[in-house]
């Protein structure tokens, strides 16, 4: 490795994410991957996407991640944004 940092840095590995679908092989190394997270990770409610991160040089694993509905309904927060009733099932 410290012939490859003299030699101006590791090769450029470009990140390419794929999309998990559902009871997908992918599906099950999304899961396998999140085991060695610190934070728990539930399957959730609402609309949930997530990805996997490959580098194209070399086809490895190197990242994850996943975008998720906002929540809604949680008191401490509706306050602090003002939100009542009215507002948040009107818009």
């Amino acid at each position: 490795m410290h012939r490859q940092w003299k030699q101006g840095g590791p090769k450029r590995n470009t990140p390419k994410d794929i999309v998990v679908k559902p009871k997908s092989e992918y599906e099950l190394l999304f899961r396998y991957a999140c085991l060695y997270w610190s934070i728990p990770v539930s399957s959730g409610y609402g609309r949930r996407i997530r990805f996997l991160v490959f580098g194209k040089n070399n086809s490895k694993l190197i990242g994850l991640f996943s975008l998720g509905d906002p929540v809604y309904s949680i008191q401490a927060q509706d306050r602090w944004i003002d939100w009542t009733m009215k507002t948040t099932y009107t818009t």
